[in-house]
């Protein structure tokens, strides 16, 4: 079940808008306990971040093996797109 994000949820989300603190960085690091909601707020952000600074290109999802990247990603991009 996906609920309300959190601050932090949100601060990783929000990272490379132009009033953000950290909007000067290439990237950021993700670190915390397990499900707490790294992945889909990570995914999120991603999502928002390619759609609103690019327009008609492609983007590659990749990972060190499909079987993770199916469940660390794919999986968790399906429930946020309702798919």
């Amino acid at each position: 079940m996906i609920t309300k994000f959190s601050k932090r949820q949100l601060q990783v989300q929000t990272w490379w808008h132009e009033n953000s603190p950290v909007s000067d960085r290439d990237w950021i690091s993700i670190e915390g306990s397990i499900r707490s909601g790294k992945t889909l707020a990570a995914i999120d952000s991603f999502m928002n971040w390619s759609q609103q600074n690019f327009s008609n290109c492609n983007f590659i999802i990749a990972g060190a093996a499909i079987g993770s990247l199916r469940r660390n990603v794919l999986q968790p991009l399906m429930e946020i797109l309702d798919i």
